[in-house]
C-alpha cells in the first residue's frame, strides 16, 4: 500500500457527514473485505448503507471490518485462493481490486473507548494517489491534527471528557493518543 495511510479517531457523525458530501460529487461503493467459501461480494452503496458504522466490534483496529472503496461503476470480482484441503476461498481485498482504497472506520468500543480508523491506498498509480488524496482529505475535513493523527470534532469532545483513544484495547495505555500539555480532560 505504498502511497499513504491516514489514521484518525472519529465518531460515526464525524465521518458520515463528510462522506455524504463526497458521495454527492463522487458516487462510491464500499465492498466488505474478507475471504469466504463462496465467490460473493457484499457491496454497500454509500456510507449510510454500512451496518454498525462507527462501532468497533473487536476493540482492535486490525480486527475490525475493512472496506474497499471504489467508484460506484467498478465491478469487483473476488480472487480465488486455492487450499491444499477443503476447497478454495474467495477473497475481496486489495489484491483482488488493485488500484483501490481501503477504509476502516474504527469507532466506539465498549464504555468510553474510541478505536482508530484509517484510509490507505492500494496500488502505486497516479490515479490511486489522486483518489487517496481526495478521499482522505474529504473524510477528515474539519478534523484537528494531534500528534500526526486526525481527530474529528465529535471525537474531540469525547477525548476531552476522558475517553480512551487507542488502536487496540489490548495495548498499554502508554500508546494511547494523549491530550497536549495544558489541555485538560474533564473527569
Amino acid at each position: 500500500m505504498g502511497i499513504g495511510r491516514t489514521i484518525f479517531f472519529a465518531t460515526a457523525g464525524d465521518l458520515a457527514s463528510n462522506l455524504r458530501v463526497l458521495e454527492r460529487q463522487w458516487p462510491l461503493n464500499y465492498a466488505l473485505c474478507g475471504a469466504w467459501r463462496e465467490p460473493h461480494v457484499l457491496v454497500y452503496a454509500g456510507v449510510d448503507a454500512i451496518p454498525d458504522f462507527g462501532v468497533s466490534a473487536t476493540g482492535n483496529e486490525t480486527g475490525d471490518t475493512q472496506y474497499l472503496v471504489v467508484p460506484a461503476d467498478t465491478i469487483i470480482a473476488p480472487r480465488q485462493i486455492k487450499q491444499k484441503k477443503g476447497g478454495p476461498f474467495f477473497a475481496v481485498d486489495g489484491i483482488a481490486v488493485n488500484e483501490s482504497l481501503v477504509f476502516q472506520h474504527g469507532g466506539i468500543f465498549g464504555d468510553q473507548t474510541l478505536i482508530s480508523g484509517y484510509v490507505a491506498a492500494v496500488g502505486n498509480s497516479r490515479k490511486v494517489a489522486d483518489s487517496y488524496r481526495t478521499f482522505s482529505r474529504a473524510v477528515t475535513a474539519g478534523f484537528e491534527l494531534v500528534n500526526g493523527i486526525r481527530v474529528g470534532p465529535e471525537a474531540h469532545q469525547l477525548w476531552r471528557q476522558g475517553w480512551r483513544f487507542t488502536q487496540s484495547t489490548r495495548f498499554s495505555r502508554a500508546f494511547d493518543l494523549r491530550l497536549a500539555d495544558g489541555d485538560e480532560a474533564s473527569s
